[in-house]
């Protein structure tokens, strides 16, 4: 058994006065024969002090040897020294209080707790539960490490990162209570926020979570990554920043931050959104300044600010944009402008841009142009049908229309509905135009004059 500190040092105490006792007899002794003398002999007096000295240096040595052997080392999961502890306990269920309310509890296989009692260490937490007002707002919190401060009331979950290459990662995991639950105590799993991160940390009187580093919040099928996640637990929000991105099924999407309304289950995108669809060959991909999803997936996701839409042989930029996953649509509106390329022709990134400035016109004359009120494009099938004042434009030559539908295998734009063709700056009528991408050509069947070909 190692001795204790406060035995050690009674051991060494009772060595000096024990040095010190042997040696009385023998300094009264030569005091007394020297009494008459006017100095006593150097020999004889420094032997009992040199006794005392080196049983004193003996006492401090073995004193500092032994506070070598029983001082703590580093630990792997708290800085605190071992002997910084005044209870420890094992595979304990632990709970937090305040003026009778339950604020926290959690199952550790291990911990302890400081001499001021400030801090509890709680080490491979398990089935961890935070409460406001009664009512868990996060449930089933597993970490390597957990520590609660007992006057700020503060809990914060620590994850064990990667130190080695052969070491592992372990990460903190726990459902959030961000959505509209009648009775957050029976419901169940999928109604919750399922989250992943390196740290979380609980403010109950802000009633508020930080949550960083390597973060994932899943819902249904809709999945969140990001560094860093804010959430205020009153007005179910979370505010996600850095290295955001979000995935769906065949929908990926990042942007420079992202919110979630937990009471709409609506999330978000702020400032720089990229979107991109996916179906087998056919990649469709949105930019915009803000985007809005629900995690229901059969109601739409709406873009606004600065649209721009890139697929396969055609881009178009436009007002605003809504998607639906039902049907794998994406209708835009607003000011549409759209440029489809032949099929040997590549789509740089900044022609849709150029169709917003005062390079558009010339850009439209280069390739086969179109504008109208709106544009339905197909994420699947590549195809897209147009409506409301549709104007097609090709090497010079004008057609109009009330509708307009582009077929992407055969790369044509049939033109129906009040049908005219501009010849000679006059506008002819016609039952219907073709407009042949590939080919460069406009063809006008069952015209007032006769069918002819541009």
């Amino acid at each position: 058994m190692i001795p204790t500190l406060t035995a050690i040092i009674n051991s060494s105490l009772q060595n000096f006065f024990f040095a010190l006792k042997s040696n009385r007899n023998l300094i009264i002794t030569r005091l007394k024969r020297r009494v008459n003398r006017a100095i006593i002999t150097p020999m004889d007096d420094h032997l009992a002090w040199k006794t005392i000295f080196v049983a004193t240096i003996f006492s401090l040595l073995i004193l500092a040897i032994a506070y070598f052997f029983i001082s703590p080392k580093d630990s792997t999961y708290f800085s605190q020294e071992r002997s910084d502890k005044i209870a420890e306990f094992r595979d304990t269920k632990i709970s937090g209080r305040k003026e009778g309310k339950k604020t926290w509890e959690f199952m550790a296989q291990e911990g302890y707790t400081s001499p001021n009692r400030e801090l509890t260490y709680l080490k491979n937490v398990s089935n961890g539960t935070i409460y406001i007002d009664e009512q868990p707002v996060v449930k089933k919190l597993a970490a390597p490490l957990l520590q609660a401060y007992s006057q700020t009331e503060v809990v914060e979950a620590l994850g064990q990162p990667k130190v080695e290459e052969k070491s592992k990662a372990l990460q903190l995991t726990a459902y959030l209570n961000l959505g509209r639950l009648a009775d957050p105590a029976t419901a169940t799993d999928n109604d919750w926020l399922r989250m992943s991160a390196d740290n979380l940390k609980y403010f109950p009187k802000e009633k508020r979570s930080e949550i960083k580093g390597n973060v994932t919040l899943i819902k249904n099928q809709s999945r969140i990554f990001a560094q860093t996640i804010l959430v205020d637990h009153t007005a179910k929000i979370a505010e996600i920043s850095d290295q955001v991105n979000f995935q769906r099924n065949e929908l990926f999407l990042t942007a420079k931050s992202m919110r979630y309304w937990g009471r709409e289950e609506k999330i978000e995108a702020i400032n720089k959104v990229v979107i991109k669809i996916k179906h087998q060959k056919i990649v469709t991909k949105i930019k915009a300044d803000l985007a809005s999803f629900f995690t229901d997936t059969t109601k739409d996701a709406s873009f606004s600010g600065n649209v721009e839409v890139v697929q396969g042989k055609k881009f178009a930029v436009a007002k605003t944009a809504l998607y639906s996953e039902r049907t794998d649509q994406l209708l835009l509106s607003g000011d549409v402008r759209a440029v489809f390329a032949k099929a040997a022709s590549l789509i740089k990134e900044d022609s849709a841009a150029k169709l917003r400035s005062s390079l558009g016109r010339k850009l439209a004359q280069e390739k086969t142009s179109l504008t109208a009120q709106e544009l339905m494009i197909s994420c699947q099938s590549g195809d897209a049908k147009a409506k409301g004042s549709v104007l097609v434009s090709q090497n010079g030559r004008e057609a109009k229309a009330d509708e307009a539908s582009y077929n992407d295998r055969t790369e044509e734009i049939l033109l129906t509905g009040n049908t005219f063709l501009k010849k000679n700056n006059e506008w002819i009528s016609a039952a219907k135009i073709i407009v042949s991408v590939k080919a460069e050509t406009l063809r006008a069947i069952g015209s007032v004059e006769a069918e002819f070909k541009l």
